[in-house]
């Protein structure tokens, strides 16, 4: 716990130890010792907010962009009586909803049909957009398998599934044999 104080606490933390000075800036805070530190205190205590943000603050140096942990944190260690931790999460930005990360994949798709007419594609580029069609279309079936939305076929497929993104079915040896 005392290197992850030395590497991510903050000077204003009402909650950090006094003889620890704390990492003003958030420039400054060594990434990659303050998550192995942080990583190890965390694992001793899972509920202290001051690790929670201090482990939060370590994430959001390795993920500038503070999407996932480094908001989960800062909500549990805001929670659980961190003051410096509900400023942090104020200064996050705010989360998307569903209709609009729906709308930034549509706005990508026809950005890239755009692009498709404008010029013939390389290998490369055609293997690139089926590769990430296939990961969004997947994860998009597998979110809502997972929040009950969907209904998935019992068994196994000796041909593997195949998610058709327009008929929203599950198809497998060609037979629709389920629907997300």
């Amino acid at each position: 716990m005392a290197g992850c104080d030395r590497y991510a606490s903050h000077p204003l933390d009402k909650l950090k130890p006094a003889n620890v000075a704390g990492v003003v800036n958030d420039g400054e805070v060594d990434g990659l010792s303050a998550y192995l530190y942080c990583f190890l205190a965390l694992k001793v205590d899972q509920t202290n907010p001051r690790i929670l943000f201090q482990w939060g603050r370590a994430n959001q140096v390795r993920n500038p962009l503070s999407v996932g942990q480094p908001r989960q944190m800062y909500r549990l260690a805001y929670k659980g009586g961190s003051e410096i931790a509900g400023v942090y999460l104020a200064r996050l930005p705010p989360e998307k909803s569903w209709a609009e990360l729906r709308a930034e994949v549509q706005r990508d798709m026809a950005r890239l049909k755009g692009q498709q007419r404008q010029r013939p594609m390389t290998g490369k580029e055609r293997d690139e957009i089926l590769i990430s069609s296939i990961v969004t279309i997947g994860s998009v079936a597998l979110l809502r398998i997972l929040s009950s939305e969907a209904t998935w076929p019992s068994g196994e497929c000796s041909g593997g599934y195949m998610i058709d993104a327009n008929t929203h079915e599950v198809l497998c040896n060609g037979l629709i044999i389920g629907t997300y």
